[in-house]
């Protein structure tokens, strides 16, 4: 939802004047001075309409539609007058926009990064589609790398929301689960997301449809800018992201192995990707690996985890500035990660992921993502 200020809105009101007038004029044969009647008897009756009707809503897209519109229309000189009349009219004139919310909680309790982000895209996608502006609750750490574009409504709306009474809707891939019989249609999810409730709270990891898409191109980064504590950790040549990245992610303990780890990957990588490639990686042995080449790097931190359980403020900000590389990279190959799924997720990216598997002529098979289509590639 946006909220219309005085000029948006005398701009909205010029659009819905201008398509009347066209609509109830063109076929009447009248001269000027009854065509001039028409014209301020339409603007008369949408003010008195906006001032009984102060509650409307409007989505972005159709707000930009309108915009667009009346851009044309303002071009023509002539016009002049209609613009002068509808400004006079909404000067001293309030619209109040509803907006609705859908809050996201972190209840990842002893889930990395990459789910927990998985959980903030879910819920944007969500809100996408039922108009809703996402507000990010219990998520210090989030908090402290990003600042959303609506931090100032997102305060307000979280100071003052009681912990009782809420509306929850929920999508996990473990635990609590993905109930389908609430978010099918009339399901309970999708009634009460489309229903007038200015709030509604969201937890999970998962996205409630058989597959989980990526955002749009740039929506993220439309919505969350990064800190300057971030930015002041990025340490990028001439302060620009670099153009491919792998993000080689080993395993929290012994049984969770990954795949794309072993001595012959780490050497085809660095055969098959650019020169001026940058490693991102948790495991020290890979980190010394690639130190003496031409690839780039931050410095290994021996606290370093893609995790979001530390109380540290600095080692999770080390996990961030990783993410955000992953993110601005043009082109990414990983290993089975959620923390590099879910940058990728949000910046639509070229991305492959890395299997350690080699086919008959000795090229590294790669996968595409699970939100691309279901292929098998080689890249020899």
């Amino acid at each position: 939802m946006v909220k219309l200020e005085r000029n948006q809105f005398a701009q909205y009101l010029r659009l819905r004047v201008r398509r009347l007038y066209k609509k109830y004029t063109t076929c009447l044969h009248v001269n000027k001075f009854a065509r001039s009647c028409v014209y301020c008897c339409l603007i008369l009756f949408l003010v008195v309409f906006y001032r009984t009707n102060v509650n409307l809503e409007f989505t972005v897209n159709d707000l930009s539609d309108q915009i667009s519109v009346l851009v044309n229309i303002s071009n023509n000189n002539s016009k002049s007058h209609m613009r002068e009349l509808t400004d006079t009219f909404a000067d001293n004139m309030t619209l109040t926009v509803a907006n609705k919310f859908l809050v996201f909680e972190n209840k990842g309790i002893g889930q990395g990064i990459g789910n927990i982000m998985n959980g903030l895209i879910s819920c944007l996608l969500i809100a996408q589609k039922y108009n809703r502006i996402v507000c990010v609750s219990s998520w210090d750490s989030f908090n402290n790398a990003f600042q959303s574009v609506h931090t100032d409504e997102c305060t307000e709306i979280l100071k003052t929301t009681s912990i009782y009474h809420r509306d929850v809707v929920q999508c996990w891939n473990f635990g609590a689960g993905c109930e389908k019989s609430c978010w099918h249609s009339a399901g309970r999810c999708e009634l009460v997301l489309g229903s007038a409730t200015r709030i509604v709270w969201f937890d999970g990891n998962e996205y409630p449809e058989a597959i989980f898409p990526a955002l749009s191109n740039g929506f993220f980064l439309a919505l969350y800018t990064p800190t300057t504590a971030l930015k002041q950790i990025l340490a990028w040549e001439n302060q620009t992201p670099p153009k491919t990245v792998v993000h080689l992610r080993e395993g929290d303990d012994a049984s969770d192995v990954r795949g794309g780890l072993d001595a012959t990957t780490l050497i085809a990588l660095y055969q098959h990707l650019p020169s001026d490639t940058f490693i991102i990686t948790n495991s020290l042995r890979i980190h010394k690996h690639y130190n003496n080449t031409t690839w780039a790097s931050y410095e290994h931190d021996t606290r370093q985890r893609h995790t979001a359980i530390s109380n540290d403020i600095s080692t999770s900000m080390l996990a961030w500035r990783d993410w955000y590389t992953v993110l601005m990279a043009e082109s990414v190959y990983h290993t089975q990660s959620a923390f590099s799924e879910s940058a990728l997720r949000c910046s639509g990216s070229k991305s492959k992921r890395i299997t350690g598997r080699f086919d008959a002529g000795g090229n590294m098979v790669m996968e595409d993502e699970t939100w691309h289509p279901k292929t098998i590639v080689n890249d020899g």
